[in-house]
């Protein structure tokens, strides 16, 4: 996606548990200078959310704790202080609905192919100083179309997040 002409990238799961009409929340944030990547909430007290399974539901705010130490504390650690040391709240870091601006995203370094890109992005994001926010979005997690498997792609998600940590501590 080199070649991107829009200003804002929107993204969307392909399993049709996002509704597109939810575009404009998506990237209010954008239009209004207020933020480089927004992340589609679907656990904001906005959010309105038809099925949420408690197994997913449990993964997801484990993952999004998980992601906002990494990025609030051991990223800047890692880069030696070049990410400020500050409390990044993610409170849904595996939606697939998310936008970003041009410029972040050809700021974003991603190396996953699958669904580890969600967090990695929000890494990314967080290394290279982009400003995150988070819009409440709707969804219907009974999506029969999923095919995100919760343990596999949670420990790919850890060992890629390790990894780039560990590239950061080296000063890569």
């Amino acid at each position: 996606m080199q070649n991107v002409d829009g200003d804002i990238i929107v993204f969307l799961d392909g399993d049709g548990a996002h509704d597109p009409r939810d575009i404009p929340r998506v990237i209010a944030p954008i239009l209004e200078q207020k933020a480089d990547l927004i992340i589609g909430s679907r656990v904001l007290p906005e959010s309105e959310v038809v099925i949420s399974p408690i197994g997913r539901r449990l993964s997801n705010n484990l993952a999004s704790f998980v992601i906002s130490v990494i990025i609030s504390f051991l990223l800047p650690l890692a880069t030696l202080f070049k990410c400020p040391m500050k409390w990044i709240r993610i409170t849904d870091c595996t939606s697939g609905f998310r936008a970003v601006t041009r410029e972040g995203w050809h700021k974003l370094d991603l190396i996953s192919q699958g669904f580890q890109i969600e967090t990695e992005m929000i890494y990314e994001a967080a290394k290279n100083k982009l400003a995150i926010a988070e819009a409440p979005i709707s969804c219907n997690w009974n999506s029969q179309l999923s095919r995100l498997s919760i343990l596999q792609d949670s420990l790919r998600t850890l060992k890629l997040l390790t990894g780039k940590l560990i590239g950061d501590i080296g000063g890569k």
